[in-house]
């Protein structure tokens, strides 16, 4: 793209989300976020492999996950205003299976959750095996999918809030529970790594 990014469809999507419309909102901005970081790892690998996309096995499996990751969460901003719009409108009309629809809308952000995690694990590996002149996108990577991670959480327990089903609510907390903690861990680690390697090279 030659022209400004600001001008195009991304201008739109913040115009939307900081005006007084129904979406999109938490949700879909979380995803957003994550497929920020999603796209950053991808940068990294691709100026980590070759100019034909060739490198170690590991490597280009991690970009294929990664880039099958940031598809997802490109659905997942629109897929996040369906749901909730779906949801807004039962409890208006009164219509519809609504415990259905709190499900719904708690699994999307559910889902923003677990590929923001993903990615994370990725982070933590190109902060091993990355291009060493991209360490410090690999930190902005792993600093916005943390953050995403917690902003699309906070959407799915606004949801449970409201879903009966107490076997669902509690494996679903407890899943996100672990993953909070494991994904704190990973941005840690990938940020001290960073620090590590940006002070040998000061040395």
């Amino acid at each position: 793209m030659n022209g400004s990014y600001m001008e195009g469809e991304f201008s739109a999507f913040l115009g939307d989300l900081s005006s007084r419309k129904m979406t999109p909102g938490g949700g879909s901005a979380s995803a957003a976020a994550a497929a920020l970081g999603a796209a950053l790892n991808l940068m990294v690998i691709n100026y980590t492999l070759d100019k034909d996309g060739k490198g170690p096995e590991d490597l280009v499996r991690s970009g294929e996950q990664q880039r099958a990751v940031l598809e997802s969460l490109k659905v997942l901003v629109d897929k996040d205003c369906e749901v909730f719009r779906e949801l807004m409108k039962g409890l208006s009309s009164g219509s519809g299976d609504l415990q259905e629809l709190y499900r719904k809308a708690a699994m999307v952000p559910a889902e923003i959750c677990r590929l923001s995690f993903a990615s994370a694990e990725i982070s933590l590996f190109l902060a091993k095996e990355g291009n060493r002149n991209l360490i410090s996108d690999v930190g902005c990577a792993a600093s916005i999918l943390r953050s995403s991670y917690s902003a699309a959480r906070h959407n799915v327990c606004v949801n449970l809030r409201h879903i009966d089903d107490r076997k669902f609510v509690r494996e679903l907390s407890s899943e996100l529970d672990i993953k909070r903690e494991e994904i704190f861990h990973l941005d840690k680690a990938v940020q001290l790594m960073i620090e590590d390697a940006l002070k040998r090279k000061d040395r």
